[in-house]
């Protein structure tokens, strides 16, 4: 009885209190900040967003390895990809740094949300159009980086997980890594997949969440490696937390 009580009550925070909250207060204060060029408060505003959720779902989450982030630098993020969720849990990492991320470019129809996504926040991605899209993405990393300076974060999955597992990884990140001269983030999250996945209508309140930040893999180190061995390298990394 208690679990289905909570889930009636995260099934209100995630269908309607946290968009309303989102779209009312959390969109036009980051676009504030972007307007004001004040990056230090969009990576604040941000933060509060993804914290926001948890605090509301009354859902627990355990992060590990935050002793691996340089404030001073800005990462190119890679995890895996089972729930929608996993966006606001990647949020929590950074609190005074702004971040960015590869979106779908349907999300750009959302009112108060897509002004910003194109102010900065998202880098929108086109499926019907994968080849034009790496393009697009590669020319809005780089306008990025000289204006907001954010962190990057991709799933090199792709697509969310189907089935919870963690599927090969595509060459996209890499490409940004090495033109942009990036160290990689790898982060594993656990636990999201049987917390809300594609499938489910109501999230799982028994599941555990936790994020594991791995050590950085530098630029100077991975550059000089095939793409294949970087593939595995970072799959190996990801995949051993998620599978203990």
């Amino acid at each position: 009885m208690l679990r289905i009580l909570m889930q009636i009550r995260q099934g209100f925070v995630s269908y309607i209190l946290w968009p309303i909250t989102t779209c009312v207060i959390y969109c036009p204060l980051i676009v504030l900040f972007l307007l004001l060029k004040d990056y230090k408060k969009v990576g604040w505003g941000i933060h509060q967003w993804g914290e926001s959720i948890f605090k509301l779902l009354g859902q627990p989450y355990e992060i590990e390895g935050l002793e691996n982030i340089d404030k001073d630098k800005r990462y190119l993020l890679i995890s895996n990809h089972s729930s929608m969720y996993d966006v606001s849990l990647c949020t929590l990492l950074f609190n005074q740094q702004p971040i960015s991320w590869i979106l779908k470019e349907s999300l750009l129809k959302i009112p108060v949300a897509n002004l910003m996504f194109l102010l900065g926040i998202g880098i929108p991605i086109s499926r019907a159009n994968a080849r034009g899209s790496q393009k697009k993405i590669m020319d809005r990393i780089k306008v990025l980086r000289e204006s907001i300076n954010p962190h990057i974060i991709m799933y090199p999955e792709g697509t969310r997980s189907k089935d919870g597992e963690i599927h090969d990884f595509k060459r996209g990140f890499i490409k940004v890594m090495k033109e942009y001269e990036m160290d990689v983030l790898p982060v594993t999250l656990s636990g999201v997949y049987t917390f809300f996945s594609a499938k489910q209508k109501l999230t799982n309140p028994s599941a555990v969440l936790k994020v594991t930040i791995h050590p950085p893999q530098t630029y100077q180190e991975l550059h000089t490696m095939t793409d294949k061995e970087i593939l595995e390298k970072m799959q190996t990394m990801i995949k051993k937390d998620y599978y203990a």
